[in-house]
């Protein structure tokens, strides 16, 4: 890889990580809003980054800067069942 594109891959990798970081906050303060308006907002706000956060991860993965497993059929099916109980 150049050196542009693993500047490109840091880089991305750095805004995943602020998403990350800002989704918690968002989510903690939603949790402690003291009124219901703020909590709504602060709710819209976060659907935002977390929206902006899966589009990043999106290009991350595509790029292959982020591989990922695909899940084991058999073992999702038991989680599934036990969740449905």
């Amino acid at each position: 890889m150049n050196r542009s594109g693993m500047e490109d891959q840091n880089i991305y990798r750095d805004m995943l990580l602020s998403q990350k970081m800002i989704t918690e906050s968002y989510n903690t303060f939603a949790n402690e809003s003291l009124t219901p308006a703020l909590r709504d907002e602060l709710l819209s706000l976060l659907n935002d980054e977390h929206k902006m956060e899966a589009e990043i991860f999106d290009e991350i993965r595509g790029r292959g800067w982020y591989p990922t497993a695909a899940a084991d059929p058999d073992k999702a099916s038991q989680i599934l069942k036990k969740y449905q109980k």
